[in-house]
């Protein structure tokens, strides 16, 4: 999603969240010009963020699900030039539990965190 989406709407908008099966495009880049035309284009945004599920090497991230690759400069340069940063999906979510409050959280089992600086994220 666009920073300038997050930025201007504090929820993001329905319209602006879709959902594709990643078979359906033989590259993340393909799929992004979908989502762009989906929503009307992404002419506001300032600055792109990528959360991939793979590793992160610099700009440049192979996911570990599919065959995609994304570098940032090919990113970029479909927006028009603005900086694109690529980072794991598994360390955002490890970053948003410090922000988390109990409302956000729906434990699976066992008692409710009593002390939330605690939170632990495991990924296997």
């Amino acid at each position: 999603m666009c920073a300038s989406h997050l930025r201007t709407r504090p929820d993001p908008c329905s319209a602006c969240l879709h959902s594709y099966p990643s078979a359906s495009f033989a590259t993340f880049a393909d799929a992004l010009v979908t989502y762009r035309s989906s929503i009307g284009g992404l002419n506001d945004c300032t600055s792109c963020a990528i959360a991939a599920a793979g590793p992160v090497d610099g700009n440049f991230v192979k996911l570990t699900n599919n065959s995609w690759s994304i570098t940032c400069a090919e990113i970029s340069t479909m927006l028009g030039g603005i900086p694109v940063s690529l980072i794991n999906d598994l360390e955002t979510d490890a970053a948003a539990l410090p922000h988390l409050t109990d409302a956000d959280v729906n434990p699976l089992g066992g008692p409710r965190v009593r002390r939330p600086e605690l939170l632990t994220m495991l990924a296997v």
